[in-house]
C-alpha cells in the first residue's frame, strides 16, 4: 500500500474514533479531587403537594374575604380549585373541565379568575366570590375575536391583556397576534374590547403604571410600550435578550429594573436597567445549575426577590436587591428530571398572605413551600495590572468552595455574592496573568466586602505553527485557528491564520498557556483541534496533515449553495437549533461523534415553522472539486438527517455526482423520499465510487433537497462527508467503532455546550453497564464545578454557562478533557 494513502486512512479512522482522547490529566489535579466540594444553597421545606395524573401547566393563587388561600391549578383537562389553607392537606373543592390542552394560563381580578388555552372557547371566567361553597363559570369570545390565547395579564387598574391570540377563523397572521386589550371594570364577566397592539407575536406581557412590557418570543426581544392612551400605544424601546427567545419579563419593585427569561436549553435570566429607555443596560445574568443545559421559564418578583420557575431545576429564589449581582439563595427542585427540555416546573405564585409559595410541575403536580427570603452576602472590588496600574477586565473571580463566580467589567470592577455568609478564599484568573488567591475573606449577609487586588502580568512570546504533509513538505494556504484557554465567543482570544508558501504561520504577543489549534484545507484531512502548551522555551508547534477528503463543516471549506428564489429552507451551515413548534419533527443536534457542532441543514431557527422549513422549491449543496484519480478503490461516506411532519407534497433528497461543476451527470441516487416519512434521525450512507475513479480528476458532489409545496414540516441535514479509499482492490470497511471510549463527548471542543456520552462498559457476555455512573467535572484548578449521575447509554448536555477554558470529566478511572472556546 502507498505510504501516503496508508497514513491518510489511519488518520481518518483515528480522527473518527479517538477524537476525545487528549493528553493525560496533570498530576497535581488528582490531589485536589477528593477534597473539593461545593457549598450547597438552601433548600426550602416542602409543606404539601398534590398529584394530578393528567399533568399540569401554569397556576395562580387566590385569597377569599375570610383569609382562606386557594391554588388555581391549570390541569391539561381543566382548572382545579384547591383549598390550601392547610398546606399539608390540599383539598380540591371544584374542577372546571375544558378541552384537553398542554397550555393553560390563569390570572385573577377581584373575585374572578380568567383562564386561557391554545384550543377553543376563548376565555373561561370563573366567579370565585362564593368559595368555598360554590363557583360560577362564563365563556367569553368577544364576538368571535378570541378563540385561542397563549397567555394573559391583568393590571392593577383592571385591564385584561390577551397575548398570542387568534380568532374563531384562525386566520390572523403570526406577526399580528400581539396583545388584545379589554376593560374589566364595566362587567368582569363580559370584558369590553379596547384595542389591539400588533408589534410582533406576543408570547407574554407585563403591565404596570400604563407601561406594557411585551415578550416577543420569535423576534427575540422585549418591547416597552406606553399605553397611557390605550387607543394609541407608543413603542418606546426594544431590547434583544441574551438567547433571543424572549419568554417572559417582570419588573423590580421600583420599576427601574426588568428581569427577562429566554425559553431555550441552557439559556439565562437577565437583568436590565431601564431607568433610561434611551440607554437600556444589561446588569447581570443568572442560570440555575451553571454548566448544565437547564431551561428557564417564568420569572416573578416579590420584595426584590425573584422567584423563577426553571423546568427541570424546579424553582429558585434569587436575591435581586443588588440587580447587577444576582445571587441564588434558596431553591426547591420539584422534578426528578435533569438537563434540558421543558419537563418540570412551569409556574409559581408568590402573593399568598401566609408567605407560602405554590408551584406547578408538569409531571409531578402542585407543590406548597415556604421561602425564607434570605439575603445574599456580597463581594466587590477593583482589579488592576501590577505594572501599569490599569484596570483589568475579563478576570474570572471565584468564591472557592461555592458555585459563585463572576468576571470583572470594563475598568476592572466586579460585584458578586454567595448565598451564605462565612469566610472564603477568593481566586482571580485571566489569560496573560499569574493566577492569584486571597485567603480568609469574611462575607456578611446583606453587606458588601471590598477586595481590591493587583494581577501580575506574564512575559509575551511569538508562537510559530509549522504545517507539513506526510512527506515533510510545507503546506501553504492551510487555515489555522488558535485559541487561548480564555477565548470567548467573540474574537478575543481567537487567532485566524493562513500558512505561507513554506507552511509557516506565527502570532506575536502570546503568553504561557495551553492553546487549542486546528488546521484545515480542502484535499487534506483536517487536524482535530488539539491542545498543546506553548511559552518562551517551547514556542513552535508542528502539524502533519495527510492528503484526503473529510469535512464535518466545522470550518467553511468552500461548499456552495444554489436555491430556488422563492423557497424557504435553503442549505445553511450552522450549529442546528431546529424548527420550533414542530413536535413530531424536531432536529436540534449535530451528527453523532462530530466534534465541530456544525452541519448543513435546510430548516433551522427559533421561529414559526412555516418561516424556516423547506418549502416550495429545491436547494443544492455543491462540494469543491474532488480528485479521485489516485484511488484504486473509494467510497463516499456521509450522514443525512431527514424528517417529514404531516407532509402531503412530493419531497426527496438525492446525491448527484458530476464531471466538472457544470459537466455531465456521472451518478445519481435517491437517498430518501416522501415514502420514508418521519425517520427523524441521523442515518449513515456509504456509496461506492470505484466506477468513477477513471472518469475524471475533477469530480463534484451535489446533495439536493426538494419539496414541491408548503404543507407540513420538512427538515433535511447533511454532515460528515468523507472519501475512504485504498490503492489496491481490498474492500472498503466502515469506520470501526470497537475502540470508541466508554466516556466521550460530542463535540469535545465546543463554543456553547456539549453532549457528554456514557456508553456501556464491554463485558464478556454483553455491552451493558451494571447500574448508573456518577460523572464529575473539574476545572483546570481541580475545583468541582458540576456532577451528574447517568444511566447506561445516556448523555448529559453541559457547558452552556461556564466560562471558556479547560475542564476534566472524571468517571471512575476514566477521564476526558473538554475545552470550551466561548463564554
Amino acid at each position: 500500500m502507498n505510504r501516503a494513502f496508508l497514513i491518510a486512512i489511519c488518520h481518518l479512522l483515528l480522527y473518527a474514533t479517538m477524537k476525545t482522547l487528549f493528553w493525560a490529566l496533570l498530576p497535581f489535579l488528582f490531589a485536589c479531587f477528593a477534597s473539593i466540594t461545593l457549598q450547597a444553597q438552601n433548600e426550602m421545606p416542602l409543606l404539601g403537594s398534590k398529584f394530578y395524573p393528567d399533568g399540569l401547566s401554569s397556576l395562580w393563587g387566590y385569597t377569599d374575604s375570610e383569609g382562606r388561600e386557594y391554588a388555581l391549578v391549570g390541569v391539561k383537562s381543566g382548572t382545579s380549585i384547591v383549598d390550601i389553607s392547610d398546606p399539608a392537606n390540599p383539598n380540591e373543592l371544584f374542577f372546571v373541565p375544558d378541552d384537553f390542552n398542554v397550555w393553560r394560563e390563569i390570572k385573577t381580578w377581584q373575585s374572578y379568575a380568567y383562564v386561557v388555552d391554545e384550543v377553543d372557547g376563548g376565555v373561561t371566567i370563573i366567579d370565585l366570590s362564593q368559595l368555598p361553597t360554590a363557583i360560577d363559570t362564563f365563556q367569553f369570545t368577544a364576538q368571535g375575536r378570541v378563540k385561542r390565547v397563549h397567555s394573559l395579564w391583568i393590571d392593577e387598574d383592571g385591564f385584561l391583556y390577551l397575548n398570542g391570540f387568534n380568532n374563531i377563523a384562525l386566520d390572523i397572521p403570526v406577526a399580528e397576534r400581539g396583545v388584545m386589550i379589554f376593560d374589566l371594570n364595566p362587567d368582569p364577566t363580559q370584558p369590553t374590547y379596547i384595542n389591539t397592539y400588533k408589534g410582533n407575536y406576543a408570547h407574554d406581557c407585563f403591565v404596570r403604571d400604563d407601561m406594557m412590557y411585551v415578550s416577543e418570543i420569535y423576534a427575540g426581544q422585549l418591547s416597552i410600550v406606553d399605553i397611557s392612551d390605550k387607543l394609541n400605544p407608543v413603542l418606546l424601546a426594544t431590547q434583544t435578550t441574551p438567547n433571543a427567545f424572549t419568554h417572559n419579563a417582570w419588573l423590580s419593585d421600583d420599576s427601574q429594573t426588568i428581569f427577562t427569561t429566554d425559553e431555550r436549553d441552557g439559556a439565562t435570566m437577565a437583568a436590565y436597567d431601564i431607568s433610561d429607555l434611551s440607554d437600556i443596560r444589561e446588569l447581570d445574568r443568572y442560570q440555575a445549575y451553571p454548566g448544565t443545559n437547564t431551561m428557564p421559564h417564568n420569572a416573578h418578583v416579590l420584595n426584590d426577590f425573584i422567584i423563577l420557575s426553571y423546568y427541570t431545576a424546579g424553582f429558585r429564589v434569587i436575591d435581586a436587591h443588588v440587580p447587577d449581582a444576582l445571587v441564588e439563595t434558596e431553591y426547591y427542585d420539584t422534578s426528578p428530571n435533569t438537563g434540558g427540555g421543558s419537563a418540570g416546573c412551569w409556574g409559581v405564585y408568590q402573593y399568598l398572605p401566609s408567605g407560602n409559595l405554590i408551584a406547578s410541575d408538569r409531571q409531578q403536580g402542585l407543590f406548597i413551600t415556604r421561602p425564607q427570603y434570605q439575603r445574599a452576602s456580597y463581594l466587590q472590588g477593583n482589579i488592576t495590572d501590577a505594572l501599569s496600574g490599569a484596570g483589568v477586565a475579563g478576570v474570572r473571580i471565584s468564591i472557592v468552595g461555592t458555585s459563585s463566580f463572576d468576571q470583572s467589567r470594563f475598568g476592572g470592577t466586579y460585584r458578586m455574592g454567595t448565598a451564605n455568609s462565612g469566610t472564603y478564599d477568593i481566586m482571580f484568573e485571566k489569560y496573560g496573568y499569574q493566577p492569584l488567591t486571597i485567603s480568609s475573606i469574611t462575607l456578611n449577609e446583606a453587606q458588601f466586602t471590598d477586595l481590591d487586588v493587583q494581577m501580575q502580568p506574564l512575559s509575551p512570546f511569538v508562537l510559530q505553527v509549522q504545517v507539513n504533509d506526510s512527506y515533510g513538505n510545507g503546506l501553504p494556504n492551510v487555515v489555522l485557528e488558535v485559541r487561548n484557554s480564555w477565548a470567548s465567543s467573540s474574537s478575543e482570544g481567537i487567532y485566524a491564520l493562513t500558512t505561507n508558501s513554506a507552511g509557516l504561520a506565527s502570532i506575536e504577543g502570546l503568553y504561557d498557556d495551553t492553546y487549542i489549534i486546528s488546521a484545515s484545507r480542502w484535499g487534506l484531512l483536517p487536524t482535530l483541534p488539539f491542545a498543546d502548551t506553548a511559552n518562551n522555551a517551547n514556542a513552535t508547534i508542528t502539524i502533519v496533515m495527510p492528503y484526503g477528503y473529510y469535512d464535518d463543516f466545522a470550518t467553511d471549506l468552500g461548499w456552495t449553495v444554489e436555491s430556488t428564489d422563492t423557497m424557504t429552507g435553503q442549505w445553511l451551515r450552522v450549529v442546528p437549533t431546529g424548527t420550533q413548534g414542530a413536535s413530531s419533527c424536531t432536529f436540534y443536534s449535530d451528527a453523532p461523534d462530530d466534534w465541530g457542532g456544525y452541519c448543513y441543514t435546510t430548516a433551522d431557527g427559533y421561529a414559526p415553522p412555516e418561516d424556516v422549513d423547506l418549502d416550495n422549491g429545491s436547494t443544492r449543496l455543491l462540494s469543491p472539486a474532488v480528485d479521485l484519480s489516485g484511488y484504486a478503490t473509494a467510497a463516499l461516506h456521509f450522514d443525512l438527517y431527514y424528517c417529514l411532519a404531516n407532509e402531503a407534497n412530493a419531497t426527496d433528497a438525492t446525491c448527484n455526482i458530476y464531471n466538472g461543476s457544470n459537466g455531465d451527470l456521472l451518478f445519481s441516487t435517491l437517498l430518501v423520499d416522501t415514502l420514508q416519512n418521519g425517520s427523524n434521525a441521523w442515518r449513515s450512507f456509504v456509496l461506492p465510487l470505484d466506477a468513477l475513479i477513471a472518469e475524471t480528476p475533477n469530480t463534484y458532489f451535489v446533495i439536493e433537497a426538494r419539496n414541491n409545496g408548503s404543507v407540513g414540516i420538512v427538515e433535511v441535514a447533511f454532515d460528515k462527508f468523507a472519501i475512504v479509499g485504498t490503492n489496491n482492490s481490498a474492500d472498503i470497511a466502515d469506520i470501526p467503532t470497537a475502540n470508541i471510549p466508554q466516556l466521550s463527548a460530542a463535540p469535545s471542543i465546543f463554543e456553547q455546550q456539549t453532549n457528554i456520552i456514557m456508553r456501556p462498559a464491554a463485558t464478556a457476555n454483553n455491552n451493558n453497564l451494571d447500574g448508573a455512573a456518577t460523572l464529575q467535572i473539574f476545572d483546570l484548578y481541580g475545583r468541582l464545578v458540576a456532577q451528574q449521575t447517568l444511566l447506561p447509554n445516556s448523555s448529559w448536555q453541559w457547558g452552556a454557562q461556564v466560562p471558556a477554558g479547560s475542564y476534566w470529566v472524571r468517571c471512575g478511572n476514566q477521564q476526558l478533557k473538554l475545552i470550551k472556546t466561548g463564554y
